[in-house]
C-alpha cells in the first residue's frame, strides 16, 4: 500500500472517527493512493460460506475481518455498535 506524502490518515478533524486529509492542496488526477488487489477486503476475497454457497455478502465480511482482526484494527475500532 502506497500514500502521497500530501495526505496523511488520522483520527482528527475528520467525521467518521478515522478517515485522510490533505496536508497541501491538492492537483486534479493526482494519485493520492496505490492498494494492490490482494490487499482489498471484499465479498470476493472474502470466500463462500463454510455450507459453500455464497451466503450473506455481510457476514462473510464480518467473519472475515474477525479472522484478519490485528490487519484490519484501524477499520474495526471505527465502526460504531
Amino acid at each position: 500500500v502506497w500514500s502521497s506524502a500530501r495526505v496523511a490518515t488520522t483520527r482528527e478533524g475528520v467525521v467518521a472517527g478515522y478517515g485522510c486529509v490533505a496536508l497541501q492542496p491538492l492537483r486534479r488526477g493526482e494519485e493520492l493512493f496505490r492498494v494492490p488487489r490482494a490487499a482489498c477486503l471484499g465479498a470476493t476475497s472474502a470466500g463462500a460460506d463454510a455450507d459453500g454457497t455464497d451466503g450473506d455478502c455481510q457476514r462473510r465480511l464480518a467473519l472475515a475481518l474477525l479472522e484478519a482482526t490485528a490487519d484490519w484494527a484501524p477499520f474495526l475500532a471505527m465502526l460504531t455498535p
